[in-house]
């Protein structure tokens, strides 16, 4: 399985790579700090699975671009996902888009 991983943090990419890493045998993780580098990337080889923080600079334009492609070609799926964090009380909620 190859991800592609769009998160501006270091620590986040490090952490969610090794997770996905050990959990996920073959697991190829390719980390990126922002939306250019990104879109180069998926130029070059689309891969599995995009986890993209849309909170990186370009984050939304990318994920348009993607929702796009997604729609000239054929097989090229995007599952919408999100994972609000509310600093106020420390809270998270994760879920699939639209819950």
């Amino acid at each position: 399985m190859r991800v592609l991983l769009i998160d501006a943090f270091p620590l986040v990419r490090a952490a969610i790579t090794g997770l996905l890493e050990q959990e996920f045998e073959g697991a190829s993780v390719q980390g990126i700090d922002n939306a250019a580098a990104a879109w180069a990337a998926l130029a070059e080889q689309w891969p599995d699975v995009v986890l993209l923080d849309l909170r990186v600079q370009g984050g939304l334009e990318l994920l348009q671009r993607i929702d796009l492609e997604r729609l000239l070609v054929p097989g090229k799926r995007v599952l919408p996902a999100k994972c609000l964090i509310s600093k106020e009380r420390g809270h998270r909620r994760a879920g699939r888009s639209g819950n």
